[in-house]
């Protein structure tokens, strides 16, 4: 049987690679790359093997995916928007999501939109947690990775920078984004490279503060200290996204950016551990933790009895997991 992970075509985020690239390191690769955005095309040979993970979707009317494909629904998020939850969670395809089920999901807000239709499901947290630990030499780089996102102007951005940091660590500061305009201009292989760079960068990192999802959950697994600015996002969608998975590191919220009045730099910094070089606060994810996430992640499909043992006996090759963790 073959199989196939899904990719970005159109993305211009460079997160949308980092989930791809994990895929690629979990299974292996595969015989095809699938655009998510149109997974109902006929683009497969019949009985396909999709890991079928991450953020869906901008195109809701193209779902579910052709029958040739048999998904293994992994980490999966239903945005709010585009009327994903119209056509994601119409009762008609609850006999579709049983036979492949359970439903992984990525976050607890997701698991309960399947909960609500009774549909069997659970909390895998994101692919990108599968990653390997990096136990190599750190480097002294501290990387600021879009901190705050499409919420503050560059020059209120900047500002918080400079009070954040001390100065006497500016100089290991750099600060980078997960947009990237000419990705859609590469090939496979070329983002692919990319993304490899981008995550040796920050496995070898001495502190990540970050905005970004998919900067902080690769991160934390490969035991880099990250911290979340959960800032800003006044929405409810913001936060419903990011349940359960807030849980895996520090995080930085609104109380540290009140709108106006005083901002408490000295806590703020204490919290970072910026004061003593040394002095970096661990993030909370363990081993143990891992081991379970990876547990769901390979008993997917053989929680669901009602499927045929050919669907349960070549699952057990596909999230063969090579990196003893």
């Amino acid at each position: 049987m073959e199989k196939a992970i899904i990719y970005y075509k159109n993305s211009d985020n460079i997160g949308d690679d980092i989930q791809t690239y994990a895929a690629l390191k979990l299974v292996g690769n595969p015989d095809y790359f699938l655009d998510r955005e149109h997974l109902n095309k006929d683009l497969t040979a019949p009985r396909t093997r999709l890991l079928c993970n991450g953020w869906f979707m901008k195109n809701p009317k193209n779902w579910p995916p052709h029958p040739n494909l048999i998904p293994l629904f992994v980490s999966l998020y239903i945005d709010h928007k585009h009327q994903c939850h119209e056509y994601m969670l119409d009762e008609k395809l609850k006999p579709y999501y049983e036979k492949f089920g359970p439903i992984g999901c990525r976050d607890k807000h997701t698991q309960q939109l399947f909960q609500n239709l009774n549909i069997p499901s659970y909390f895998s947290g994101c692919v990108t947690l599968t990653l390997p630990r990096y136990k190599g030499k750190k480097s002294d780089e501290i990387l600021l990775v879009d901190p705050f996102v499409k919420i503050f102007d560059q020059k209120y951005v900047d500002t918080q920078i400079n009070r954040i940091i001390p100065e006497k660590h500016r100089s290991q500061v750099t600060v980078l984004t997960h947009h990237d305009y000419d990705l859609k201009n590469l090939s496979m292989e070329q983002r692919m490279d990319k993304a490899a760079k981008l995550l040796d960068r920050y496995a070898k990192a001495k502190l990540i503060i970050t905005s970004r999802i998919h900067c902080a959950l690769p991160a934390t697994a490969m035991g880099t200290p990250v911290y979340f600015m959960d800032v800003g996002y006044d929405r409810k969608h913001s936060h419903e996204r990011l349940e359960g998975l807030l849980d895996l590191f520090e995080v930085i919220d609104d109380t540290y950016f009140p709108v106006g009045g005083n901002h408490p730099w000295t806590k703020m910094r204490r919290k970072l551990g910026l004061y003593s070089k040394d002095k970096i606060h661990p993030n909370p994810i363990d081993f143990e933790l891992k081991d379970s996430t990876l547990e769901k992640f390979k008993g997917s499909f053989t929680q669901s009895q009602q499927l045929g043992e050919d669907i349960r006996d070549a699952v057990k090759d596909f999230f063969e997991i090579k990196t003893k963790l």
